[in-house]
């Protein structure tokens, strides 16, 4: 998990940065979306027991930035960016 933070540290301040550059003056569509896929396991073999925390191996924890802007009525430029986290598959 602690791998994890710088990444989400640094996706949110490039997804800051692209919405403080822009003029106040455009107008810009943004969109955060994404899905949580986490379990929780446990098992006991009769002398031990363990929990853990995984990911799903076959579609795990994603987060989903997309946006779009249109310029001068003719020209329309987006970006649709997904960032895959699997801290323990």
């Amino acid at each position: 998990m602690k791998k994890l933070l710088p990444l989400g540290i640094f996706t949110l301040t490039i997804a800051l940065t692209i919405l403080l550059i822009l003029p106040s003056a455009q107008a810009l569509d943004f969109k955060i979306s994404g899905q949580l896929n986490r379990a929780v396991l446990w098992g006991d073999n009769g002398n031990d027991d363990d929990i853990k925390f995984v990911d799903n191996d076959n579609s795990s924890t994603r987060f989903r930035f997309t946006g779009e802007n249109e310029f001068d009525n003719n020209w329309k430029v987006g970006f649709k960016w997904e960032n895959e986290m699997q801290s323990n598959d």
